[in-house]
């Protein structure tokens, strides 16, 4: 486990948005045209959203930055329900990715219901420990 300040962390969560926002602004001018004001292109609209992503990343982490260095709280990340956090948005990926072909049937829709849902408490009740109440009817 690893200790962040709240400044720490805001610098670090606005830079990484400013990066997300950056990154995808450069993806998108490289790959779709962005037309001018009058004949907008498809990548126009992203591009907007993405400067205004990195701006307010760039707004977060500045007064974070300039703030002065105190001895505030530290908070402690915890490493493993963020890996699980993780791992669970990546096996539903999986597992979801061929749900747009037109056959899929109902069956295969239940037993995908059914895993889903088994291993979300798996992983937030057994895993996690997260007081929550399952199947309480």
């Amino acid at each position: 486990m690893s200790l962040l300040t709240e400044r720490n962390r805001d610098i670090a969560g606005g830079l990484l948005l400013a990066l997300i926002g950056a990154g995808a602004a450069a993806r998108t001018g490289a790959t779709l045209g962005i037309g001018s004001l009058a004949d907008m292109g498809p990548g126009f609209f992203p591009i907007v959203l993405s400067i205004c992503l990195s701006l307010c990343g760039l707004a977060i982490a500045l007064p974070a930055w300039l703030a002065r260095t105190d001895a505030g709280e530290t908070r402690r990340i915890d490493v493993r329900a963020l890996l699980c956090i993780a791992l669970s948005v990546s096996v539903l990926l999986v597992l979801v990715a061929g749900l747009g072909d037109v056959r899929t049937r109902i069956p295969t829709l239940a037993l995908l219901a059914v895993g889903l849902g088994l291993l979300s408490w798996a992983i937030f009740i057994l895993g996690l420990r997260m007081p929550l109440a399952a199947f309480n009817f």
